[in-house]
């Protein structure tokens, strides 16, 4: 395996080819949802929702919607209007251990709609200003 040089930085030791940027900088916050369990199903003929307590417990850094069991909003929820995209990443803002700061990189959607909940503040969504890992599943 191949050396990789480091640098220091206020964040500490980072790959020399690497740049700290603020995520404001790079990421803009999408509104979320606070829709409860009670309005999903596992019928998967809607709009996919992610759940807070799932990305903390059931998905690791990857949500793939083409490999994971996602439940959809049951017909005649009313839908906000931001919708995930492939590379998005949620964050887990709360949690009641040390699973807070968790996140998870959304792939698989292809065009499909997708919306992630959020229980009080939770959960932030994040889209990319720019594609951080174009495509290739980040943390795979």
């Amino acid at each position: 395996m191949k050396s990789v040089p480091f640098k220091q930085t206020e964040l500490g030791p980072i790959p020399v080819d690497w740049e700290v940027k603020r995520l404001g900088d790079v990421m803009t916050m999408l509104r979320n949802n606070t829709y409860a369990r009670e309005m999903l199903t596992e019928e998967v003929d809607g709009v996919f929702n992610v759940h807070y307590g799932d990305v903390l417990i059931k998905f690791g850094a990857i949500v793939d919607f083409e490999q994971d069991s996602i439940p959809c909003l049951k017909s005649g929820v009313k839908l906000k209007q931001d919708f995930m995209q492939d590379g998005d990443l949620i964050f887990a803002d709360t949690a009641e251990d040390e699973t807070v700061g968790k996140a998870c990189e959304v792939l698989g959607l292809n065009g499909r709609k997708a919306e992630a909940i959020k229980q009080g503040m939770m959960q932030e969504l994040l889209t990319g200003k720019t594609r951080l890992c174009e495509g290739n599943g980040g943390g795979r």
